[in-house]
């Protein structure tokens, strides 16, 4: 969740954790979900009208549904976003449970423009705040008018900017200076593991794998974006993984495979450590977080794809996992 905690979607419904093991179930209305807090939650659908074309033919047509519950999944209100979005994809980010954005990336060799839109009243209404100057679907913002944009993992020859951020409500949009990258290495060759996470509106932490995964470079800002530093290079012996945590603006964990393992710091990037992780699958883990420096989640697939994937926990830093249990 923004606000901490965790949620989980388990056969098609939404969990949320009390203490890692106990979870109770609320009904799931749309996909890709943003959750704010127990109670409030936004997701995406295709509105009415919406067709579904795999070659991409011009009159496809895709309306976009904001689905927003404000109970914790018990009741949800759809909202119709005018327009027709084809080619794209939706995502949502928000900065509090008022204030948020909704990104529509064109889809891989789509034709369409991104759009940004924006609410103020949780969901209700939304306007269009800007049309940015990138393609990438990892999207957060950080303080009331500053959003930022990075570049997902896509396959070559696809082009993307690696990070662009908008400091005036999504109305202009700049690239972001990176120590040792160019701004228009994203996509094939380089991505963000995630969008950046920020801890306050002056602390984040980004980290970029290169397109092979061999090579995970983590970076830190401590002036709210304008500058990054590098806080460590990490050369696994496989391909690296999906995850990166920050706890708080000190300490970050990022996790490599084969045998799991997770790279810790507890000064902002200057020192790390490696922790051999019991009880994980040897394979990617998708996704990281912790909630303190011992209580984490992580995400991994349970076997070759398409298997599905199993959450786990910890309570020890990431040195031993098990399987969450769900339990109505």
């Amino acid at each position: 969740m923004a606000t901490g905690g965790v949620w989980a979607i388990h056969d098609g419904s939404i969990w949320t954790a009390g203490d890692g093991q106990a979870f109770k179930s609320h009904r799931l209305v749309g996909e890709d979900p943003f959750v704010f807090d127990p109670l409030r939650m936004w997701t995406t659908s295709a509105g009415p009208g919406s067709t579904v074309d795999p070659g991409g033919a011009q009159s496809d047509v895709l309306h976009i549904v904001v689905n927003r519950t404000t109970d914790g999944g018990r009741a949800w209100q759809p909202v119709a976003i005018p327009g027709n979005y084809r080619d794209s994809t939706p995502v949502l980010s928000f900065l509090d449970s008022r204030r948020g954005y909704l990104l529509t990336v064109p889809d891989r060799g789509s034709g369409a423009l991104a759009t940004l839109l924006r609410t103020t009243d949780g969901g209700l209404t939304w306007h269009v705040a800007g049309v940015p100057t990138t393609s990438g679907s990892l999207l957060v913002v950080s303080d009331p008018s500053t959003i930022w944009i990075g570049a997902q993992d896509d396959a070559s020859p696809i082009s993307r900017r690696l990070l662009t951020v908008s400091r005036d409500g999504g109305r202009s949009w700049h690239d972001v200076a990176l120590p040792g990258f160019d701004p228009g290495d994203g996509g094939g060759e380089f991505h963000l593991r995630s969008a950046p996470i920020f801890t306050d509106a002056r602390h984040g932490v980004i980290a970029i794998d290169r397109g092979d995964g061999l090579v995970a470079t983590v970076l830190r800002t401590q002036d709210g974006g304008r500058t990054w530093r590098r806080s460590g290079t990490f050369r696994p012996s496989t391909l690296a993984s999906g995850g990166l945590a920050v706890v708080d603006s000190r300490t970050w964990l990022l996790s490599d495979v084969l045998p799991a393992e997770i790279h810790l710091s507890s000064d902002d990037g200057a020192h790390w450590t490696t922790i051999q992780g019991q009880g994980l699958p040897a394979t990617t883990i998708d996704w990281l977080a912790f909630s303190s420096p011992r209580v984490g989640d992580a995400v991994l697939p349970s076997g070759d794809s398409p298997a599905p994937e199993t959450l786990f926990v910890t309570g020890d830093g990431g040195r031993t996992w098990r399987p969450a249990v769900f339990s109505g």
